[in-house]
C-alpha cells in the first residue's frame, strides 16, 4: 500500500515527515479508449431488426413532449432516420468493440455533410438518455467529442452483441469525391466536417471531376461484385491513427471507396473507405480471400522518389532507392533503417520548410525513428546523407511536392485497378499496391509496370508478396 505524508514544523527549521497509513495513493488514470466515430451510413437490413427500430422510433416520438406544430414530413423522416442511425451504430460498436464509446457529431455545422447530424442527432440522443436507454458523456472536460454508450435497458431491446453482421446494411456513398480544407499535411477521412461539397468545383473542373467520378463508382462497381471473403475473426476492426480524437469501426460492409483530395482538386486524391485497407496487414494474408483464394500483395518501389526522378528527367541508380550508402541493405537492422529512412524522405517531400525534427505522428514514433539511426545521428546528418544521395532530385525536397505526387500516385492505382478489372482480374486497391488472387499476381505486375510507364513515363518496379515480412 502506497502511504501519503504529512510535513509538519520541528525544531530548528526542520520538517518532520509522518506516514499517514488510513490514507491510500490515488489510483493511476485508466488510459481513456478513443471513441468510434459515427458511421452515418448504417442502417438495419434484417426484418426483425427493423420491426425493433420501428419500435425504437414510437418510443422515442411517444416521449416527445407535446409540439405547437407537427413535424414537416421532411423533418419527420430525417427525425426517423437519425434514430435509425444512432441505434445501428451502438449496435455495430455493440458486435466488435463494446468496451469503447461512440463519438456523435453533434455540431450545426455537420448537418451539411448530412442531416443525420447536428440538431436531429441532440434530439435523439436526449429523448434516449431520459428513457434511461443511453449515457452521455461531454466531451469539453478532456478535449475531445462527445460520446455515448448503450445502457442494459438498450442492450437488451435491440439485442446488441447478439446479432450478426448480415443485420445491418451501409448506404452508398453520396459522394464518392471528396476535397478536404487546406490544412492538413495528408489526406485522410478523419475529421469529416472540413469536407467540402464538389459542387464547389468549378465549371472549367467539372468535366474532369465527372470523369473521376465515373472511375470510382466503376471501380466500386466491380468490387461489390467480387467474390470477397473474410474469416469471421476479421469481419471487424478498429482502425485507429494516432493522436487521431476518433477511430473507425470497419467491416466486411466497408467495400464502397472515395477519393479524398486535400486543399485541391490538384492534390491529394487517394481511395479511402475499403475495410481490407485499414486491416493489419498480417491479418490480410490470413484472413482475406478473393475468389476463393488467398491474396498476393502486389506493391510498388520507392514510389515517390521514382515519380521524383521523373519529373527531374533523371533515371535514378539501381537498387534500393532508400539505401544511400550502397552498403545499408547489409546491416543487421536494415529493416528499421530503411522504413524510418522511408518516413523521413516522405516527409521531406510534403515540408514547404526546412525540416529540423526528426518526424512522427507522436512521440513513441518519432522516437522509434531516431532509434533507427546510428546514435548521435541529427535529423540534419540524416537528410544531409539523403540530398547528396539523391541530388538529381534534391531542389524538390522541403518545397511541398508531397500531396501533388499523392494525386500522381492515386491516378495511377486508379488505372491499375480499371485495367485490371478489365482483364477479369479482382483488384482491392491499398494506395500504392493492390491485393490480387495469389494466382494473378504476374499479371496484376506486369500490368503495373506498363501502367507506370504511361502514366509516369518511368520504370518503377514492383515488389510481390505473399505473406508478412
Amino acid at each position: 500500500m502506497t502511504l501519503s505524508r504529512e510535513i509538519t514544523p520541528g525544531s530548528g527549521g526542520a520538517h518532520i515527515l509522518k506516514a499517514l497509513p488510513d490514507h491510500v495513493a490515488p489510483a493511476p488514470k485508466r488510459r481513456r479508449l478513443v471513441p468510434i466515430r459515427c458511421e452515418p451510413r448504417w442502417r438495419a437490413a434484417a426484418p426483425s431488426l427493423q420491426q425493433e427500430v420501428a419500435r425504437l422510433i414510437e418510443l422515442l416520438t411517444k416521449q416527445e413532449p407535446p409540439r405547437q406544430r407537427r413535424r414537416r414530413p421532411k423533418d419527420a423522416a430525417t427525425f426517423h432516420l437519425a434514430i435509425e442511425c444512432i441505434a445501428c451504430n451502438l449496435l455495430a460498436v455493440s458486435l466488435a468493440a463494446p468496451e469503447r464509446p461512440l463519438a456523435v457529431t453533434l455540431a450545426n455545422s455537420a448537418s451539411r455533410l448530412t442531416p443525420i447530424f447536428g440538431k436531429p442527432a441532440r434530439k435523439v440522443i436526449d429523448l434516449m438518455i431520459e428513457l434511461g436507454l443511453i449515457t452521455k458523456v461531454k466531451g469539453y472536460p478532456y478535449r475531445g467529442p462527445t460520446t455515448i454508450q448503450a445502457t442494459p435497458k438498450l442492450r437488451e431491446r435491440l439485442s446488441l452483441g447478439q446479432v450478426k453482421w448480415s443485420a445491418l446494411r451501409l448506404e452508398d456513398n453520396a459522394e464518392v469525391l471528396v476535397l478536404k480544407s487546406a490544412n492538413r499535411d495528408k489526406p485522410s477521412e478523419d475529421d469529416d466536417t472540413d469536407e467540402v461539397p464538389t459542387r464547389s468545383a468549378s465549371a472549367i473542373d467539372k468535366e474532369g471531376l465527372d470523369s473521376l467520378a465515373e472511375d470510382v463508382r466503376s471501380i466500386n462497381a466491380a468490387i461489390l461484385k467480387a467474390p470477397i471473403e473474410c474469416h469471421r475473426a476479421a469481419m471487424a476492426h478498429v482502425s485507429e491513427r494516432p493522436g487521431a480524437a476518433m477511430a473507425s469501426l470497419m467491416t466486411l460492409h466497408h467495400q464502397g471507396l472515395r477519393r479524398i483530395f486535400n486543399g485541391s482538386w490538384d492534390e491529394g486524391g487517394r481511395l479511402f473507405g475499403g475495410f481490407w485497407q485499414t486491416m493489419p496487414r498480417a491479418d490480410r494474408f490470413k484472413h482475406l480471400r478473393i475468389a476463393g483464394q488467398g491474396i498476393g500483395l502486389v506493391d510498388y518501389g520507392q514510389l515517390f522518389l521514382r515519380i521524383a526522378y521523373a519529373e527531374a528527367g533523371s533515371t535514378p541508380e539501381p537498387g534500393d532507392l532508400y539505401d544511400v550508402t550502397g552498403q545499408d541493405t547489409l546491416r543487421p537492422r536494415w529493416k528499421l533503417l530503411r522504413a524510418a529512412r522511408k518516413k523521413l524522405i516522405n516527409a521531406l517531400f510534403f515540408r514547404r520548410a526546412p525540416l529540423k525534427q526528426w518526424p512522427g505522428a507522436t512521440l513513441a514514433e518519432v522516437a522509434q525513428i531516431r532509434s533507427a539511426f546510428q546514435p548521435g545521428t541529427t535529423p540534419s546528418d540524416a537528410i544531409k546523407v539523403i540530398r547528396e544521395r539523391h541530388a538529381p532530385i534534391a531542389h524538390l525536397f522541403e518545397d511541398g511536392h508531397g500531396l501533388r505526387f499523392m494525386r500522381i500516385e492515386s491516378d495511377l492505382i486508379v488505372a491499375v485497378t480499371l485495367a485490371l478489372f478489365r482483364r477479369g482480374v479482382f483488384s482491392l486497391p491499398i494506395h500504392d499496391a493492390v491485393a490480387v488472387p495469389r494466382s494473378d499476381v504476374e499479371v496484376a505486375a506486369t500490368v503495373m509496370r506498363a501502367e507506370a510507364q504511361r502514366v509516369i513515363g518511368a520504370d518503377v518496379p514492383v515488389e510481390i508478396q505473399f505473406a508478412e515480412r
